[in-house]
């Protein structure tokens, strides 16, 4: 429920309804990440950085990643759509999961682990992959990517429903109680 509280903070306020993707694809150049992060030490991993915090190994990548990409597929680049399709690279490159810790918002891919051999092969693998049209677009079909699409859209028409038979502005608890008597987590 955290995690649909906070897409629906970040839909109302941002504006952003997220719509399902289309079948056309594009080829696009990247652009890195290259912003440090303060009482860190980070190390660049395109477009993701490596963070080093107190013993701790974190990948982050901001939202927005490749966004004319995911705009050619009528969706947004979110922290969730990296999550999903950061886990789908790492599923078809066989590597196990388990350790890693997700913890992904709307503006950014989080994954934190504290063994730093297992996240720089993640961060290599990722950094290899993740700039690969095909790779993307196989990543855009993945049943990762298809749920995390379908999820965003079943709360995409829930909040345009609200708003759109909303005859007065709603307070947010009375936003929050109408969107949880009409979603429902199938």
């Amino acid at each position: 429920m955290k995690r649909i509280f906070q897409i629906l903070i970040a839909t109302l306020t941002a504006s952003l309804l997220f719509s399902s993707c289309s079948a056309k694809a594009k080829t696009l150049e990247t652009e890195p990440m290259t912003e440090d992060h303060e009482g860190s030490t980070a190390m660049g991993y395109d477009p993701f950085s490596l963070l080093t915090i107190d013993g701790d190994y974190t990948l982050t990548a901001e939202a927005g990643f490749r966004s004319d990409f995911f705009e050619s597929y009528e969706c947004q680049s979110t922290g969730y759509m990296l999550d999903s399709i950061v886990r789908y690279i790492l599923r078809v490159n066989d590597v196990d999961t388990s350790e890693f810790e997700f913890d992904s918002e709307t503006g950014a891919f989080v994954m934190r682990s504290d063994d730093e051999e297992d996240v720089r092969k993640a961060a290599e693998i990722l950094t290899r992959e993740i700039n690969r049209d095909e790779v993307l677009i196989a990543a855009m079909e993945s049943d990762e990517v298809r749920e995390e699409l379908e999820m965003s859209q079943k709360i995409s028409d829930t909040v345009s429903k609200i708003l759109s038979e909303s005859e007065e502005p709603l307070s947010a608890e009375e936003f929050l109680e109408q969107f949880n008597a009409l979603y429902t987590d199938d």
